[in-house]
Formats: structure tokens, sequence, C-alpha cells
């Protein structure tokens, strides 16, 4: 055997390897660079305020075989934070995949029980955000937001952006000052797959890091 096959077969055996490898990432939701905490305020101007009630959202992990595992993220639950990837990721996307949501399998991160499945129609809900604003002179204004959606134009399963996968990469941030920022708050309320939820959506990918 000469030296080249034998680097070769080193190359692809380590390739193997990272391939099948168990992978640890933490996330962690931030407001400002401060770690995220639920019924806290949070400074957007001098003047106005936003308070975050509840902060979840799924995502689904597609190996290089094809295979997904699917993850559910809640800022009140640190544990759910710290995931741990049977192998490394192809691809992360925002949310449950198309398969899952046409044919679901209520189990693990999954079960209804968590409150991310629409009982007036079939669906998981991708991403939940729930806050309260304060602005000075003004009555609080609700936010909320509960996005899903799987078929053509309404689909909110979005693709993580690359940078999220990158070599060695073990944490990622979800910047909640970002998203907020980049709401114009013309629609404070989605409840149901919709044009306007697969642009909140895409928001929401856009502030992960």
């Amino acid at each position: 055997m000469n030296l080249r096959t034998l680097f070769c077969i080193c190359i692809t055996f380590c390739f193997v390897l990272q391939t099948h490898a168990q992978k640890n990432v933490q996330w962690r939701c931030l407001f400002d660079k401060e770690t995220l905490i639920l019924n806290h305020s949070y400074a957007l101007s001098a003047s106005d305020s936003i308070t975050f009630q509840v902060c979840k959202f799924y995502l689904t992990a597609l190996d290089s075989s094809g295979h997904s595992s699917y993850f559910l993220l809640d800022a009140e639950d640190e544990k759910s934070l710290l995931l741990n990837f049977p192998s490394v990721p192809k691809q992360l996307y925002l949310g449950v995949d198309v398969q899952m949501n046409q044919n679901p399998v209520f189990k693990g991160a999954l079960d209804p029980i968590y409150g991310m499945y629409w009982t007036w129609q079939s669906g998981f809900i991708h991403l939940k955000i729930e806050a309260s604003i304060s602005r000075k002179g003004s009555p609080k204004q609700k936010l909320e937001y509960h996005i899903g959606g799987f078929e053509n134009a309404t689909n909110t399963c979005l693709p993580m952006p690359e940078t999220v996968l990158s070599n060695g990469k073990n944490e990622c941030i979800v910047s909640l000052s970002d998203f907020v920022r980049h709401l114009d708050f013309s629609k404070t309320s989605i409840m149901s797959p919709q044009p306007a939820a697969v642009h909140i959506a895409q928001l929401f990918t856009n502030c992960i890091k």
C-alpha cells in the first residue's frame, strides 16, 4: 500500500467519524447580549419596553442519511437549550418538516402536551412568541405570534443560515433584540398559516447566529 492510498483511507475514515459523531450545541436566547428572562422588561428605546412571556421553537435536524430529528427549544427550560444531535446535522430547519406535519408522530418533543400543535387544524406551531409592549402614554400592546404552516406559500419550516453549522461550532445565539427591532408591528397577532407568518419565520431565522 503506497502512501497516497494510505492518506486517502485516513481522510475517508476521519470524515466518516466526523459525520457520525454526536454533536452537542448550546443554544442561548439573548436580548441585547443578556440572557433572556421571561416576564422581565427589556428596553426598546428611552420610553418603550418589551416583556416576553413565551419563547419556544422547533428545530428539525437532517443528517447525511436523510433521517430527521426533532427538538423543542424553550427559553423557560434551560435544559431544552442544550441539544445533543445524534450525528453532525447536514441541515437545520426552523420548525417541523413537511413529512412530520403531514404524518405526525406525537411523541418526545412532538407531544401536543407542550402546546405546540394546533387543536383546530392539522400542523405544528413552529415558533411561539408571546410578549407585551409598553409605550409611554399608550396602553400595553400584546404581541402574539403562533407561527406554523407547511403547505406551499405558507410553509414556515425554513432552513437555518449556513453559519449555524460552522465547523467546530458548539454554541448558537438567538438574538431576540435583533428579531424585535426588525418588526414593523403592523400586525401584532398571527395565529394561523399565512404569508405574514412566513415573513416572521424568516426574520427569526435571520436572528440566529
